[in-house]
């Protein structure tokens, strides 16, 4: 059976440490976040103190897939994430110009597939 890791912003900020400790000692484990957008600013920096963190980039990523979010926090998402962050915001429509240059010049083929199939 499927393990569930319930995140939200008071978890991130009182008790990472213990989740993200289930989430590296769990193979069958998927998260459902709830988190709102006015939050994602906060919860993705307060992750990135985290890095590298295995855990923070799968938040990370899942919130990098979100429709509405800021240019500038998909920019930090690209720039601190791993490998799946990235992927996820080139899956993004609502990319600057700027992270559609990345994500298309991107040295990693994935990365780069993954933009040309967002359309």
């Amino acid at each position: 059976m499927m393990k569930v890791l319930h995140i939200d912003k008071t978890k991130i900020i009182c008790d990472f440490k213990r989740l993200s400790d289930i989430w590296d000692s769990s193979n069958n484990i998927t998260l459902s976040l709830n988190i709102r957008q006015q939050d994602f600013d906060f919860v993705v920096r307060r992750l990135i103190t985290s890095l590298p963190n295995d855990l923070a980039y799968s938040i990370m990523s899942e919130i990098a897939e979100c429709e509405n979010l800021n240019e500038e926090l998909m920019q930090l998402i690209y720039d601190k994430g791993d490998k799946g962050c990235k992927v996820a915001i080139c899956l993004n429509k609502n990319l600057s110009q700027e992270l559609q240059k990345y994500c298309e010049q991107s040295n990693d083929v994935d990365i780069k597939e993954h933009y040309q199939q967002r359309e």
